[in-house]
């Protein structure tokens, strides 16, 4: 007769915690670490809340994060990286860019193309852009949020995306991470708006992260 083996139940709650546990090695490299595995020798897995881990204790409140703090491998990956980001004022565009600021605590600089559109400046549109709620929190946790963004007024349906010389200069001289996600969504649009766009737009976007 066969004996049984009686497997654990499933515990989610278990899986979860030992998979955000992970956390780097302080003299871990913080670039190239993709793909990783528990086996790769600069990763430790050590028993603690994976929410201190991820800097979410502080709900609500505004948080100082030491510089000397190992982070998750993602928030590693960010430190110190300056961000380009399109389409900051659609819906993927704004989550981005919160997370970005409340969960990365080292973040170096998010630079935020945005047109100007009805009249309003760019400027304009960010200044309303920050009332959404989904911002609340990150107010609230990360008060000196200004200043980790810098509005560059362009766009992505114009030769060069509208951009001035000296912002260009200054994308090209600062940025290392390019987030593309502006776009016409409007299905209804004529082809040649669509295609000026979601076409040739990310072209341009493509030819300025490669300069």
């Amino acid at each position: 007769m066969e004996k049984q083996i009686m497997k654990e139940p499933f515990n989610l709650e278990k899986y979860l915690t030992d998979s955000l546990s992970l956390q780097v090695n302080a003299t871990a490299p913080t670039r190239n670490m993709y793909p990783f595995t528990p086996e790769d020798p600069y990763l430790k897995f050590e028993s603690q809340d994976p929410l201190a881990i991820l800097g979410e204790l502080s709900f609500g409140k505004p948080r100082e994060i030491s510089e000397d703090n190992i982070g998750t491998p993602i928030q590693e990956f960010f430190r110190g990286v300056n961000v380009f980001i399109t389409g900051g004022t659609g819906f993927v565009g704004k989550l981005l860019t919160e997370k970005l600021i409340r969960s990365v605590p080292h973040l170096g600089h998010i630079y935020l193309l945005i047109r100007d559109k009805r009249g309003k400046t760019s400027q304009d549109r960010f200044d309303l852009l920050l009332q959404d709620k989904v911002f609340s929190r990150m107010k609230a946790e990360v008060p000196n949020y200004l200043g980790k963004i810098t509005v560059v007024s362009g766009d992505i349906s114009e030769p060069g995306l509208s951009l001035s010389a000296a912002d260009r200069e200054l994308l090209l001289d600062r940025v290392h991470v390019v987030f593309h996600g502006a776009a016409d969504v409007r299905l209804i649009e004529p082809l040649r708006i669509a295609l000026a766009s979601n076409v040739l737009g990310s072209q341009r976007v493509l030819e300025l992260a490669k300069e």
